[in-house]
């Protein structure tokens, strides 16, 4: 059997993608440092972002990120950005999982993150620290690594610099070009 198929004379139509996981988590992490101006619409029905989106909305002193490694990176960053003293935590997989690069990166910029277990790893405690106007980010940091970075250089409001090449410039660039639009 054969199917004969034609395109119409015209098309008038709009089609909504579902959102990625990696992008609802930063938009909502923007969403949060600009004061919550813009809210993010069609965001990704996936564990990750709830629980960004629970962790946003908490004032509880301790965070549960499960297995989420994107939660954990940008939490990490946002709450050392942000007023108080917060645990992060996760699943005892997530025990396991390097955030090491992350925390010294955050920790140049001045924030004051301490590893609650074993060094290198969450559980991380964090307060509310944002000294430096400048800082470098190491070549070491790649994936989605810098991106994180970038969410707390631009809430700091200082420079941002390479030490050498990237990576991950196209993450860094997919950042850079939502915060300049929310700025805006």
């Amino acid at each position: 059997m054969t199917y004969d198929i034609t395109a119409p004379k015209t098309l008038d139509a709009s089609i909504t993608l579902p959102a990625s996981k990696s992008i609802s988590n930063r938009a909502l992490i923007i969403y949060a440092l600009s004061g919550g101006e813009h809210v993010p619409t069609n965001l990704s029905d996936c564990d990750d972002t709830a629980v960004v989106i629970n962790a946003l909305k908490s004032t509880d002193e301790v965070i549960d990120v499960k297995a989420a490694g994107t939660a954990m990176r940008f939490l990490s960053a946002y709450l050392s950005l942000t007023p108080g003293e917060r645990v992060i935590t996760g699943s005892e997989r997530m025990k396991h999982r390097p955030i090491g690069i992350l925390v010294d990166a955050l920790r140049a910029l001045g924030a004051d993150i301490e590893y609650a277990g074993e060094e290198g790893f969450p559980p991380l405690s964090a307060a509310f620290a944002c000294k430096r106007q400048e800082s470098s980010v190491s070549s070491f940091l790649q994936g989605r690594m810098p991106c994180t970075f970038l969410l707390a250089l631009s809430a700091c409001l200082g420079g941002f610099r390479t030490v050498r090449r990237l990576k991950s410039r196209f993450w860094i660039f997919l950042n850079y070009r939502r915060i300049t639009h929310i700025q805006r």
